[in-house]
């Protein structure tokens, strides 16, 4: 049998493909052996619509990254293609991270004010006020918008805001937050594939109304 009927018609696909699905926070992959012309494998792999940097036939959100090719003999080769992406029809992958702290706000002195909170009244407190974060990062065929940090936007399953109780502080001691509730405090994106993939870093942080201090 010689190579040629063992491995079929130039060019074509070599065996099954190998799919990896992975968790979220990670992409998948896809790896495929194809018998290509050489020296033209370039063109012998375009013909089948596989070119870098652009959709995998057959999936509309998996890229191709990587192309490597082995010589046969004077005619042929065998190329492996690699494409990363996301292997399901929907879905961007999103790995989620909240965290949640005190913050120490030291008030006073101030001449003639008394601060009255649920642990008492004077003319100094340190108040620890809860703070909320929440980290989203993703994956998306969209190039994402910029310049929009400092902006309300509201996380993806917005946990539930932490209770504000110091409403009640003299007025000269308290700034208006803006924007305020959940603001989008740092965006940061990785351009995977140019033009077609992207990794996202979404920082989002909840303001209160109002500042103290």
């Amino acid at each position: 049998m010689t190579a040629v009927e063992f491995y079929g018609v130039v060019p074509s696909a070599i065996g099954g493909a190998k799919f990896n699905e992975t968790e979220a926070g990670a992409l998948d992959s896809i790896s495929q052996e194809y018998l290509v012309g050489f020296p033209s494998w370039r063109t012998s792999l375009g013909t089948l619509g596989i070119v870098k940097n652009s959709a995998m036939p057959g999936f509309s959100r998996m890229f191709v990254i990587e192309i490597g090719v082995d010589q046969e003999d004077g005619a042929r080769g065998v190329a492996v293609v690699k494409a990363v992406g996301i292997l399901a029809v929907t879905g961007d992958k999103r790995n989620r991270e909240v965290s949640s702290q005190g913050r120490i706000i030291a008030l006073g002195p101030k001449e003639g004010l008394i601060f009255n909170t649920p642990s008492g009244s004077n003319e100094q407190v340190n108040i620890n006020e809860p703070t909320l974060n929440v980290t989203d990062t993703y994956f998306t065929t969209t190039k994402p918008q910029e310049n929009v940090q400092g902006t309300a936007m509201t996380p993806p399953s917005a946990p539930a805001a932490p209770v504000f109780t110091w409403s009640n502080m003299p007025s000269d001691i308290v700034r208006l937050n803006h924007p305020q509730g959940w603001v989008l405090d740092q965006r940061t994106s990785t351009e995977i594939v140019p033009g077609s993939l992207w990794s996202v870093r979404d920082f989002f942080s909840y303001y209160q109304p109002l500042a103290l201090g």
